[in-house]
Formats: C-alpha cells, structure tokens, sequence
C-alpha cells in the first residue's frame, strides 16, 4: 500500500462512490481501480487528475504531499487540453507536439497562466464532462494572453509613434488604438500586430526602454 492508495480508497469513500462507478467515471475496469488501491499499478498523469476532479479533491490531497501551484495548473491543463505548458523564469509557453501552440505565440506570465486555469477549476462542475473544461481553460488562457500582450503591444506602438513624430498624427493613432479594442478573436489581433509591425519595422525600435513604465514592460517580466 501506498500513500496514494490509502487516500484513494478513504476519498472514494468519503465521497461515497464505488470501485464500480469510479471505474465508470475514469472508462477503465473495476479491476484497474483494486489495483490503485492495493498499490499494484498506479494511474497516469489523465487518469490522476481525472481521479481528482471525480472525488472533488486536490492533487494535493489525493497524492499527500504539497505540489507547487504552477505544477498543478500545468498538470490540469495538460489533461484537459493535451498540449504541455513549459516554464522558463516566469514565462508559460504552450506547445504541442509540432512545437510552439499558434493560438498563444507569446508566453504567458506564471501568475496569469495559474490564475486562468485556477478560475478554470474552480467554476467546473465536475458533474459535467471534461470537454468543458478544456472550453473554460482556452477562455480564460485568452482573456490572460489579450490583457498581457495586446495591452503590452498596443502601449508599445503608440509610444513608438509618439516618439518617432514631434506631432503624431490623430488619425492613426485612432486607427491603431480601434484595431486593438475591437472583439477581435485572438487569433485575427495576432495577426494584425503581425502585418502592423512588418509594415512599421522600427516601431518596437523606437519605443521607450522597457520597465519605462507599467504598460510597456513585457507581461512576463516580473517587476
């Protein structure tokens, strides 16, 4: 027996559900779940946090020990969505298994990419199927990865204008500032930041020095 399987069997319980219809729950047969519990085999990563969602418990819980926050949110996410977060300092980039995820380009900051996937569960009803999660962790991913970059980039086009000019013209900074506030999906605005920078190649040049101020530093960058 292990500290896993003594959890296992005193949360299953707890949350008065049977070898049989946890079984159900995680689609493997009764047997698989005898052997979690008696510590002859142990479940994968899914199946883990599958386990836990079922039992309305923590990974903490279910595994005993403390794991830090960001392995836990990684960990929800890579079972729900399939793609793998990896941290480098305090930048989240998403990837699949052909490289850097298309929809997020830029990494996220740790604190946002942990406060996206904690909203996530917290608001889950794990009464319903994973599917939504998955839909529930992209909208929120989105709403972090809108208020970081294009927030970032937006502050950092209008400085570049403002500083390339002695009289910027008010016209295109409406247009730059309308192309940003639009409902855009997060793909389209990424793609509009491309084309505005590849025609305005000295735009980050000229901007003013990182860390000038809140909303030109970069969003992964802790202060």
């Amino acid at each position: 027996m292990s500290i896993f399987s003594d959890n296992l069997i005193k949360y299953r319980k707890q949350a008065d559900i049977s070898r049989k219809e946890l079984a159900s729950i995680l689609k493997v047969s009764v047997t698989s779940i005898g052997f979690y519990e008696t510590g002859r085999n142990e479940p994968d990563l899914q199946k883990l946090v599958a386990i836990a969602a079922a039992l309305h418990v923590s990974l903490d819980d279910l595994l005993g020990y403390h794991v830090d926050e960001y392995y836990k949110a990684a960990a929800l996410f890579q079972a729900a969505t399939g793609k793998r977060a990896v941290l480098e300092n305090n930048a989240v980039s998403i990837h699949t298994d052909k490289g850097i995820y298309s929809r997020w380009k830029k990494p996220i900051s740790k604190a946002g990419f942990i406060k996206a996937i904690e909203e996530s569960a917290n608001d889950f009803d794990k009464n319903l199927r994973p599917k939504l999660l998955k839909s529930s962790i992209n909208s929120n991913l989105d709403k972090v990865y809108r208020n970081e970059w294009f927030s970032y980039c937006r502050n950092i086009i209008l400085r570049a204008i403002h500083s390339s000019v002695s009289t910027p013209d008010p016209e295109r900074i409406d247009k730059i500032v309308n192309m940003f506030d639009k409902d855009y999906s997060i793909d389209e605005l990424s793609n509009l930041i491309d084309i505005y920078l590849e025609s305005h190649p000295d735009a980050l040049k000229n901007a003013a020095p990182e860390g000038d101020d809140d909303k030109t530093s970069d969003p992964t960058k802790e202060n």
